[in-house]
């Protein structure tokens, strides 16, 4: 008799918490995986830690690039929610006889102005017993002639980097366990801004993924869902060769091998680059339109928008390299972006709202699909 009357008090706690909010994704959500460095090509510990976040009782697989899959059967027609794992850094290209170290990278700069942000910065460069705390040989701005303060961004280019890592000597440098092609991101710091912004280092992708987590928490504790699957594909910001238009290595293969007739594409749209178009923080998630064609799942999002009272924003294609992967899709697909300000800048600000709008609205996408 005890067992009878106890579960349905749980139940009924359960359901009273997620309709009073408790379930929204929180600052805490995105801190669990903010400060999981994931440069491209090394995002084995983002995934890691998602993995322990799942049911256990979920299985999960990984491609060969390192992309985490989660999929829950079911009978309605397939679904999939899709985001980035990785960040843009450096390695490693060598190591001179002074000590320092020389810098490349494995993807392009996210703009042309990226190099210019790290002087001064604490660095981290990866090794296997460990990061070894580096910061970026420069000296300071304003004693430099003024030719070269006119003109930083062309005077401080890749070639001329140099990390300092405290060793007087490339022998010195080899004892800390400097590999050539290491990992080297920016110490990472969460600032936490009034009105419920956040602000960090490639901030607004680890936020995108965090709201995938939620949703995949969500989901898995209610039946009836059809077969949905929850991506987070790892060299999203690596282009495959020879894709017109130019598509994520992750995206490109998770387009050719999941085959679903129903995806929601989940990324970050940098305000500033394109004000034309009017976007900013804090006004609601950015809904992509695909030229003249709406598809029905753009179209869900915008009607059930619409009926919650969310305020959403509108923008034709931008320059995703994951949303370029399933543009020549003939299946249906949507992408809902993360406006971010200062975007691939060391103080990359988003909105919480605006998270938590996302989610709002791809939940009542995904109730609404169990209902028909």
């Amino acid at each position: 008799m005890v067992r009878k009357l106890i579960f349905p008090v749980i139940l009924g706690l359960v359901f009273c918490g997620l309709m009073f909010g408790e379930n929204e994704v929180t600052r805490q959500d995105v801190e669990e995986l903010y400060f999981i460095s994931s440069p491209t090509g090394y995002e084995d510990k983002l995934s890691e830690k998602i993995i322990t976040q799942l049911p256990d009782e979920k299985a999960v697989s990984q491609d060969i690039l390192g992309s985490l899959y989660l999929s829950q059967k079911g009978e309605l027609p397939p679904m999939a929610l899709i985001c980035g794992l990785d960040e843009a850094g450096y390695i490693v290209g060598g190591i001179d006889a002074q000590g320092y170290l020389t810098l490349d990278r494995v993807v392009s700069a996210p703009h042309p102005l990226f190099d210019s942000f790290f002087p001064g910065h604490p660095m981290r460069v990866w090794t296997e017993d460990g990061s070894v705390q580096a910061v970026m040989a420069l000296p300071s701005l304003h004693i430099f002639p003024r030719g070269e303060r006119e003109n930083f961004h062309e005077y401080f280019n890749l070639e001329k980097m140099r990390l300092d890592i405290g060793a007087a000597s490339r022998e010195q440098a080899l004892d800390k366990g400097i590999l050539n092609c290491a990992p080297v991101m920016l110490s990472k710091k969460m600032i936490h801004l009034a009105d419920e912004k956040i602000a960090g280092y490639f901030i607004g992708k680890k936020a995108c993924a965090a709201l995938v987590l939620k949703l995949a928490e969500d989901i898995f504790s209610k039946e009836g869902q059809g077969k949905i699957t929850f991506a987070w594909l790892a060299q999203t910001q690596m282009a495959a060769r020879g894709s017109r238009p130019r598509a994520s290595m992750g995206g490109a293969r998770a387009q050719k091998h999941l085959g679903f007739s129903q995806n929601i594409i989940i990324d970050i749209f940098p305000t500033g680059l394109l004000q034309k178009q009017g976007i900013h923080i804090g006004k609601g998630p950015v809904l992509i339109i695909n030229g003249e064609r709406e598809s029905k799942t753009t179209s869900s999002l915008a009607r059930n928008a619409e009926k919650m009272g969310l305020s959403i924003q509108r923008a034709g294609i931008r320059s995703s390299l994951l949303f370029n992967a399933f543009l020549k899709e003939e299946n249906d697909f949507a992408g809902l972006f993360l406006p971010v300000k200062f975007s691939g800048s060391p103080s990359e600000v988003i909105d919480l709202k605006d998270l938590k709008a996302m989610q709002k609205m791809i939940a009542s996408v995904l109730s609404e699909r169990r209902n028909q």
